[in-house]
């Protein structure tokens, strides 16, 4: 039950996080170069009474660029104009090619609903710094979308670019394009920012759409909302690097987070969401995989809760947490931790293979409840975790002091929690499957409807008083009554194999395929992954080299998967190898090999050695179900060795 020593860790983490972003702009910027500043270029306005045939503006700069329509209005009337495109032949001034060939640049400010090129756009940039310079000068106003290049190189830039409401007073309600195609007037792709952060302070609604942040230092993505709106992140991934503290952290205590196909990896922390008390905090279709901690999503009461006395507090309503379709597994410590304020809803996510790279004994998913609240999972799992799989602290309403309206103490429980798990797998932890700490009011009902708790080291669950009521459906296909769930689970897939028959891969109905030999050595391949699998056994006289002096061979087998061809590493797969144990043999001294070829190397104490790509997951333990198993993300001919 690893949440009560250790859930506050991250929590304290965070706040320390918050403070130094919450610090003005100017002051965090000591800590680098400044930015460059930049005198906004404007257009002059045309003289009054002027036709337009006689006077010819002035040039204000070698930098000065126009839109098509405005260059056409500076000509003098009868001037002709030929556009000519790579082949040499003429285009019509009209279509949006002929506008690509005249209009270069990587970033232009539109109206809302309006493309590069449109009516009231900017002429077009040659780096985000220019457009911003220009946008500041008040020419531009209103509801817009900043769209920026897919061949945006960063030229221009540094490391840290900045959007500031204050500084952009005369804009409002913004999105942030990537993956703009000049060529062919629309999004094709996204915008890769190279070793650069994005900091952005807005006071209206905001939107990030197809962005890739590759090794940013510090954070790849930073939004601040003081003055609430809606934040959306949409589409955007982060590749962490050693100085990558975090990929994505929204601060937004007056407004909801939407957040839909966010990918983060080899962050310290994947990403932090923090509302407030009211805030709608919704995360779908996202990844956060090989990072210390994987997500951190908070409501945070602290300047919320209404004055008065301890025993008489009103709470207003309270916002919700969802999560639908989130994978947070193979990180350091936790996969995701969840305070909330509000219900929490969790739909069709994993929280597994957490914890055992970094030396904590973090759970796959850990929920605060800091009101009364309901808590529903539907088909989660949270499996093969060093701590617990699943953890809920129900504090029944009790706020720390120093936030609300009590001070000395917390504020008293007003009300139960109840906790809804249908169709949960939370099997193989290295604590307990399931565990809930209640507060003082004793008054917390926890529902099991179809739920594995098996093979977990310490027990399948632990409510401590709360009231447990465990129901059997006949499918989990079947509605609870009362709620709508949705009408598939996604269990594994057991085939029982002989050895090296093709299994088709089925993302479609399962999370993954489990092949497993009349010996009880077995392989997963989690999803995502297609094509057919091959499990064969490896007899000790038909390996592919000889073991070291030392070594005694228990057991062999070789992992296939095929998909137009052999597929030998999976980036961002999961490959699950378990040999069954043989009775009498020690744990401690067991050791999983794999053959990269031309050597034998240990999976635990030689990993360096493994070709760049390979990646070891989880490193080789014993489970409660008596097998010894590693998670990789390749495939091969591996062996369990006694040393």
């Amino acid at each position: 039950m690893s949440f009560q020593k250790h859930a506050w860790l991250p929590l304290c983490i965070a706040l320390v996080v918050v403070s130094q972003l919450l610090l003005p702009a100017g002051v965090r910027a000591q800590e680098g170069d400044p930015p460059p500043q930049v005198t906004p270029t404007e257009i002059p306005p045309e003289p009054e009474g002027g036709t337009g045939e006689s006077e010819e503006p002035p040039v204000t700069g070698a930098e000065q660029s126009l839109s098509v329509p405005e260059a056409l209005d500076l000509l003098p009337q009868g001037t002709g104009i030929v556009v000519l495109n790579a082949e040499g032949q003429t285009e019509p001034l009209a279509t949006q090619e002929a506008a690509s060939l005249v209009a270069s640049g990587v970033a232009w400010w539109c109206p809302a609903g309006v493309a590069p090129g449109g009516a009231g756009c900017t002429p077009p940039e040659d780096s985000l710094t220019d457009l911003v310079g220009l946008l500041g000068g008040g020419a531009y106003s209103g509801d817009g979308t900043i769209y920026i290049a897919d061949a945006y190189t960063g030229l221009g830039d540094g490391p840290v670019i900045t959007l500031d409401n204050s500084a952009l007073f005369a804009l409002d309600a913004l999105t942030v394009q990537g993956g703009w195609n000049v060529g062919a007037g629309v999004v094709s792709g996204v915008t890769v920012f190279d070793g650069q952060s994005l900091e952005i302070v807005w006071n209206d609604d905001l939107t990030l759409n197809d962005l890739l942040f590759y090794e940013p230092s510090a954070v790849g993505v930073l939004v601040e909302a003081p003055l609430g709106g809606t934040v959306a992140v949409n589409d955007v991934t982060v590749v962490g690097g050693e100085l990558t503290a975090t990929g994505v952290t929204v601060i937004n205590f007056s407004g909801d987070i939407l957040v839909d196909d966010l990918t983060v990896s080899g962050s310290e922390v994947g990403a932090i969401l923090f509302g407030g008390l009211e805030s709608d905090l919704q995360v779908s279709n996202s990844q956060f995989n090989g990072n210390g901690d994987g997500l951190i999503v908070m409501q945070l009461p602290f300047a919320d809760l209404p004055a008065g006395g301890a025993e008489e507090v009103a709470f207003p309503a309270a916002g919700t947490i969802t999560l639908s379709n989130v994978v947070a597994s193979n990180n350091a410590f936790g996969g995701a931790i969840l305070y909330a304020t509000g219900d929490v809803t969790v739909t069709d996510s994993s929280f597994s293979n957490n914890g055992w790279t970094g030396g904590d004994l973090a759970d796959g998913l850990d929920i605060a409840m800091f009101l009364p609240g309901n808590v529903q999972l539907v088909y989660v799992d949270a499996s093969n975790n060093r701590g617990s799989g699943v953890g809920v602290m129900a504090f029944g309403g009790g706020i720390p002091v120093g936030v609300g309206a009590a001070a000395g103490g917390l504020v008293p429980p007003v009300d139960g929690t109840t906790v809804t798990v249908v169709c949960g797998t939370f099997n193989d932890n290295g604590d307990v499957g399931f565990y809930l700490v209640e507060g003082d009011a004793d008054t917390t009902t926890v529902n099991f409807i179809d739920v594995e708790t098996n093979g977990n080291a310490y027990g399948p669950y632990d409510v401590g008083s709360a009231t447990l009521v465990a129901m059997v459906l006949d499918s989990c296909d079947e509605a609870l009554p009362g709620q709508d769930l949705p009408v598939q689970a996604l269990p594994l897939h057991w085939v029982e194999v002989l050895g090296g028959e093709p299994v088709g891969l089925d993302c479609v109905h399962y999370s993954g395929t489990a092949l497993r030999l009349p010996v009880g050595d077995r392989v997963i391949f989690y999803c995502p992954a297609s094509g057919t699998a091959s499990l064969a056994p490896r007899p000790f006289d038909d390996l592919p080299g000889v073991l070291a002096p030392g070594l005694t061979y228990l057991s062999g087998l070789s992992a296939g998967l095929d998909n137009g061809g052999p597929v030998t590493i999976l980036p961002g797969g999961q490959v699950n190898v378990a040999f069954q144990v043989p009775e009498g043999a020690s744990p401690a001294d067991l050791a999983i090999l794999y053959w990269d070829g031309s050597a034998w190397v240990d999976l635990e104490a030689e990993a360096v050695r493994l070709e760049p790509g390979r990646l070891v997951l989880g490193a080789p333990r014993a489970t409660a179900r008596g097998t010894f198993a590693v998670t990789v993300n390749f495939t091969g001919t591996f062996v369990l060795v006694q040393k």
